[in-house]
């Protein structure tokens, strides 16, 4: 797994944070966090082992080079999301899934800026995934039907529990259910 960073300063900033997400994992073991992540004893190795598995890179076409899926994580901000899918656009081949995390744009927003847009949609995880292991996939109207089975794959091999949905909407279907929930609470 490569994550691509923006800046070398930003790789300076996030391996620490991936670090500390290993001692967060070491504690569970150790039984010095909450029951409610009680659940995560049984990944420690796994989880310890991950962090080794992860390439830090600030150069975009090393960084997508040889990818199978690429996963957008930036700021729900359409220009952000637009701008890099034109800056990837050289380095994507026909063979990679795009998509983009996010829990309020469409995925057909951002298709015009997409070198491919039957290869692309949006995989939203939800927050505390080690708990709440969903992942919403919502395909756009270009969208191939297998895309969304790849997409919905690589969920499954990350432990996710993928929930595909048969239509965009904005809000996917976490936030159109927690959002009122909120507002009566």
């Amino acid at each position: 797994m490569t994550f691509r960073i923006h800046t070398v300063s930003s790789i300076t900033r996030t391996k620490p944070r991936i670090e500390k997400l290993e001692q967060i994992y070491s504690a569970v073991q150790s039984g010095q966090l909450p029951p409610a992540l009680a659940g995560l004893r049984d990944s420690v190795q796994v989880i310890k082992s991950a962090g080794d598995k992860i390439d830090y890179e600030a150069d975009l076409a090393k960084a997508l080079a040889d990818a199978g899926l690429v996963n957008e994580c930036l700021p729900e901000v359409l220009s952000t999301k637009q701008d890099f899918f034109k800056k990837a656009a050289p380095f994507i081949t026909k063979e990679i899934v795009v998509a983009t995390n996010n829990s309020s744009l469409l995925p057909s927003q951002m298709t015009p800026d997409v070198s491919y847009p039957e290869n692309f949609l949006a995989m939203h995880f939800a927050n505390m995934i080690w708990q709440e292991n969903l992942c919403e996939i919502m395909p756009s109207m270009l969208t191939a039907p297998g895309t969304t089975e790849k997409a919905k794959d690589y969920a499954l091999k990350m432990g996710m529990c993928p929930i595909v949905m048969n239509k965009e909407h904005a809000g996917y279907l976490l936030n159109s259910l927690l959002i009122p929930f909120l507002n009566v609470a």
